[in-house]
This record gives C-alpha cells, structure tokens and sequence, in this order.
C-alpha cells in the first residue's frame, strides 16, 4: 500500500509538472478574450492534482479528517468547475449559435452551483461523500452527479464544436472544431473508468484533463505552423499541406476540378521603399482582406505565398469562376483606402487543373501566367 501512495504521489508530481510547463508556454501566446476560461482551466487541474496528493497521505488517518474533507472537496468539485470551463472557452466565438451574455452564462451554471452546494455540505450531509471514523473517505449517495454535470459540460461543449465542423466552409475551420470536440474524449472515458471501479481505486481526472490538454496545444501549434503571422491567412507549409491533399482526393474520386490563382501586388516596391515596411505590411494585410472576404464569396481559399504574392484555391470550381475571383478582387482594391498617393492593383495569373499535372508543376504554370500578366502590364519583374 506504501509502495502504491508513493507511485501515485510520483505520478501526480509529474502530472502538476506538465501541466505547470503547459501553463508557462502559453501565457504568452493566448489571447486575452480566452485568457480567463482556458487559464482557470490549467490551474483548476493542477489545484486537483495537488489536493490528491494531500488526499493520498491523509485518507485512513483519524486526526487529519480536516485536511481529508478539504481534499475530498477540492477533487469532486474540481470535476465540475473544469468541464464548465472547458464550455466558456469552446463557445467563446461567434460560430456557436448560443446566448453568450452574462445571463445566459448563469443559467448554464446552475448545475454546476447545485453540485457545488451539495459538495459543501457534504461533511455534514454525506450527500457526495463522507469519511468515517477511521478517517477512510466513501463515495455518498449522490457522488456520481457531480461526476454527470462536468462531463455533461465537456459533451455538451464537444456537440457544439461538431455542429460547427459540420457547417464550416473550409478544411483549416472543421479540422479546429473536430480538435475541440475531441477534447472530451479522455476525460468521459477515463472517469467512467475511474468510477466504475472501488473507492479510491484509481485517480485520473488531472491526467485526464492532461491528455486533452496536450490535444489542444498540439492543434494549437500545429495552426501556427500554417497560419502566417501578418495577414492570418495559410502560409506557404499550409498551402503546400491542402494542394498535396487535393490533388491526392483529385487521383482518388478523378472529378475534382478547381483553378489556382496566383497574383502580386504592383509596385510593391514602391511602397517598402518609399514609406518603409510598416507600410508595407499596411498593404500586404489589406490586400489579404480582401482576398479572403472574395476567397469566402466563392467558397474558395486564399493563402499567402510570401513577400507581396498570394495564391487563390478554388473549390470544384470553373475557369470561369476563376476569372471572377479575380474582377471581384480588381473591383474591391480599388476601392481599398490605403493612400491618397498609391493605389492597390494586383496582377494575376490563373490555371486550371487538369488532372494530371503534379503540384509542382501546377505551381510552375500560374507562375508563368503571372509573369505574363506582368509583362503585358509593363513590369519586367514579379
């Protein structure tokens, strides 16, 4: 039994570690609109890890029943407060069809303050659980609802993300909602283990949360790898991952038709040159505006190849709607305000796939019909 609370007490150290290194690395890195919801998450964990380890050497001890009840405490009720927090943090954006104002947000925590309200009162009530005289804690009549309402959130959460994958117009969208959804995959399967067994059996629900943790900010670093930093569109890696997974879908079904855009700013030169880079990158971030908002009207998607050059993808669509890519995009540069003495024009290049060529060579293509766009327009370089 020694040897048992001691490996536990190992393995929770090494759980409270991670989690305090994940905690660290992304401080820096998250947003301050999700700051709150995902940072109570990291230390809610690491609060449950803790207080099991405190659990683990005072159960069975009669003299500690105090510090046994606030650890009995702070573990069941962690389990709820981590899976509402893990749904204020999914439902955070615009793409969940939910009422996310203060109000709203109460009456989704009802089930959690109930639980809460029987946790607390648990010393005296046994309702969650109780410890007897001998200091050993037992699961109460009513244990296994706090167990329901976190995980309840977590799915609750992971339904939502789903739906929201379903609907998502492009790959990068559903790929990030199908990471949110399966965040609750480790903690419902893990906790139903550890419920289904004896008492005091077997402890996961940190690592549990660890698991799904560690889902999150690998998604959230491999995002970054394919999103450039300046206009948020995919970057270079990013559209070299989607064409390589195209053109292999293209081999497989033998229909998938759509045509590559590639177009550069004009005269970009100008602009780095004569007013500096932060202008330049002024114009880079207006012209990807654009891109995109054309890119989504056409259910396409718009990527930055690097420097002033960007690439349009479009989905199973005509040469026909690729020439319409590009008069829209005309159009709506004119009409960008970025100064009175430069205006934004963008020549382009476009090529139709036909099936056979390879990405390499498809790229090849539009870039020669770039640059004879480009000296038609009177520049000799791109």
């Amino acid at each position: 039994m020694k040897n048992y609370t001691l490996l536990f007490i190992e393995s929770q150290l090494l759980c409270i570690t991670f989690l305090m290194t994940l905690f660290v690395f992304n401080l820096k890195y998250w947003k301050p609109k999700v700051w709150n919801a995902l940072s109570a998450l990291y230390l809610v964990t690491i609060l449950q890890a803790f207080w099991d380890i405190v659990w683990a050497l005072v159960d069975g001890r009669p003299k500690l029943i105090w510090l046994g009840h606030i650890a009995d405490i702070v573990h069941i009720g962690c389990i709820g407060f981590a899976g509402f927090l893990w749904f204020c943090y999914c439902t955070r954006g615009d793409a969940f069809r939910i009422r996310k104002d203060r109000k709203a947000y109460f009456l989704y925590m009802i089930p959690l303050l109930i639980v809460t309200v029987l946790i607390l009162s648990s010393p005296f009530t046994g309702w969650a659980y109780y410890i007897d005289e001998f200091g050993v804690y037992h699961r109460g009549p009513l244990f296994y609802l706090h167990c329901i309402v976190g995980l309840a959130y977590m799915v609750a959460a992971s339904v939502l993300s789903l739906l929201c994958a379903k609907r998502a117009e492009y790959e990068r969208d559903r790929r990030g909602f199908i990471a949110l959804a399966s965040f609750s995959l480790p903690p419902v399967v893990l906790n139903i283990l550890q419920y289904s067994l004896p008492r005091g059996g077997l402890v996961v629900a940190p690592y549990a949360i660890l698991l799904s943790l560690l889902i999150l900010f690998v998604n959230d670093q491999h995002q970054k790898i394919l999103v450039d930093n300046l206009t948020g569109l995919p970057n270079r890696y990013g559209l070299d991952v989607s064409l390589h997974e195209r053109l292999l879908q293209s081999k497989k079904d033998g229909k998938d038709k759509f045509s590559v855009i590639l177009g550069d700013l004009d005269n970009f030169k100008q602009v780095n040159d004569t007013w500096g880079h932060p202008e330049g990158d002024r114009a880079l971030c207006l012209t990807a505006a654009v891109l995109q908002k054309v890119a989504n009207q056409y259910g396409a998607t718009a990527y930055r190849m690097g420097g002033d050059e960007f690439i349009i993808i479009t989905d199973n669509g005509t040469p026909e709607t690729a020439e319409l890519i590009y008069g829209k995009i005309e159009e709506l540069l004119k009409g960008v305000r970025f100064r009175d003495d430069f205006v934004l024009a963008m020549s382009m290049g476009i090529v139709a796939y036909d099936g056979i060529m390879s990405a390499s060579d498809l790229l090849n293509a539009v870039d020669r019909k770039l640059y004879d766009k480009k000296r038609k327009k009177g520049f000799s370089q791109i």
